[in-house]
């Protein structure tokens, strides 16, 4: 039982960072590439936490974990997208401060 459960996560893993190639697809906003890459995390992630038994069997219990799930998904993407916002403009005023020097 034991190999099983590595099976099932090592394939999940593999499926996990292969979905991350939604954020290839240029064409989309970003906030379009993290929506369906957190659905399409779900919908693998979910049934594999309660099968390998890492959620309790309880619904009250399921659904305090999506809760948490979602709460935490929001603002490690708010966190980041803060982080990104401040570099871009830390480089934006690094090329104004070298645009201004070679004039």
């Amino acid at each position: 039982m034991k190999i099983f459960f590595i099976f099932i996560v090592k394939i999940a893993g593999f499926y996990f960072i292969t979905i991350s190639m939604v954020f290839n697809i240029d064409n989309w906003s970003l906030l379009k590439q993290t929506i369906v890459h957190f659905i399409l995390m779900s919908v693998v992630y979910f049934p594999v936490s309660v099968y390998a038994g890492w959620i309790p069997v309880p619904t009250v219990a399921k659904i305090i974990f999506i809760i948490f799930y979602v709460l935490i998904s929001i603002i490690v993407w708010l966190s980041f997208k803060a982080y990104w916002k401040k570099k871009a403009m830390e480089i934006n005023k690094q090329l104004e401060l070298r645009n201004k020097q070679t004039k």
